[in-house]
């Protein structure tokens, strides 16, 4: 979740995030895999509740720049200690391109076939977070608070940069949102940005 917007949530390769509130599509896509490249990732509970699933019938590489990180919650078979666009850079340099289109075309399959979607008769939080997506043209930077509003957030607005969703992960604090949004305007004064609680987070 904290990495959204380092990839395009509308590019056609971007397939969302894991876990019990990521996309069923891209759970399947992960367990399906034979080789998982995790970079900078915790594999926190609320992503692998299962750790040792991950582990089944694949390579897992892990990259982190946190030696600690490493074979903490999950097992892998190769690590890499260092900085992720360096690291990243030189193993692009040693491969050749590669084509994986059978692959490509059933993930795509996938997503077309277990797509997040929502009842678009009544009014409901991702509803209201596709419209501010629709009415700030996808350039706001959404500051949420801890819980299902933050899920909704991270779920159906549609990042294009990096650091454009400001929430507290991790530990997760309540209240943190409109500070957060605060600080967000400061640094942004021409951008628009729009704070997303809940009625626990509000308070």
């Amino acid at each position: 979740m904290m990495g959204l917007g380092v990839m395009k949530t509308q590019d056609p390769m971007y397939f969302g995030m894991v876990g019990n509130n990521g996309k069923a599509y891209a759970n399947r896509a992960m367990n399906e895999s034979d080789l998982l490249i995790m970079v900078g990732a915790r594999v926190a509970d609320r992503a692998i509740s299962q750790p040792d699933l991950i582990t089944e019938n694949k390579i897992l590489v892990h990259i982190d720049v946190d030696a600690a990180e490493v074979n903490k919650n999950v097992m892998c078979k190769y690590s890499i200690e260092g900085d992720a666009k360096v690291v990243l850079q030189r193993l692009n340099e040693k491969l050749t391109q590669q084509d994986h289109e059978p692959w490509m075309r059933h993930i795509r399959e996938m997503k077309s076939r277990y797509p997040m979607t929502y009842n678009h008769e009544v009014l409901t939080g991702p509803g209201v977070v596709e419209s501010i997506y629709k009415a700030t043209d996808g350039d706001a930077i959404i500051c949420t608070e801890v819980g299902q509003n933050q899920m909704w957030a991270a779920q159906f607005y549609k990042y294009k940069e990096p650091r454009q969703f400001i929430s507290s992960g991790g530990l997760g604090t309540m209240g943190y949102g409109l500070p957060g949004g605060i600080g967000a305007k400061i640094g942004n004064p021409d951008r628009p940005v729009i704070v997303i609680s809940g009625d626990g987070g509000v308070q």
